[in-house]
């Protein structure tokens, strides 16, 4: 049978639906699950792993748009050493699979941020902030500056 979903654990899920609960991050029921697993897997593209305990159908594959198809891509890009990685990078399984374990990694870091600011919003968005901001230093400016003395 053909993928029709990306996937999450179920436990992530059940973190999702409290955020839209409370509110917390101004999420709400109007955010799309799309948007939530993107953010989600921009968190964990350091730290990617396994999915644990049962998987929830988070998103529909039918709803991903070419610019989030290009940004599922890029997670697995980011990682290929040579060409022949680079190759495969254009099987979407790979990506999906791939997303889906840094979404698994960006929701326990999200999780964390969201308990260590102890319902301050105020110090939830200056620490969600921060490790965007680190993980685009890291993963992107750094290789920028790289291309650019060559």
């Amino acid at each position: 049978m053909a993928r029709d979903r990306l996937n999450i654990s179920k436990e992530n899920n059940n973190f999702v639906e409290e955020l839209k609960e409370k509110g917390i991050l101004d999420i709400d029921s109007s955010y799309s699950n799309k948007d939530i697993f993107l953010l989600a897997a921009a968190l964990g593209i350091d730290s990617p792993k396994n999915l644990e305990g049962g998987k929830f159908g988070f998103v529909r594959l039918e709803y991903i748009h070419s610019y989030e198809k290009a940004l599922i891509s890029a997670i697995t890009l980011g990682d290929k050493k040579n060409q022949n990685e680079i190759d495969k990078f254009s099987d979407s399984e790979i990506e999906y699979a791939n997303s889906e374990r840094c979404a698994q990694s960006g929701f326990e870091t999200l999780k964390e941020i969201v308990k260590e600011s102890q319902g301050d919003e105020d110090l939830l968005c200056d620490k969600l902030m921060s490790k965007l901001d680190f993980l685009y230093q890291k993963n992107i400016k750094s290789n920028l500056e790289i291309d650019d003395n060559k």
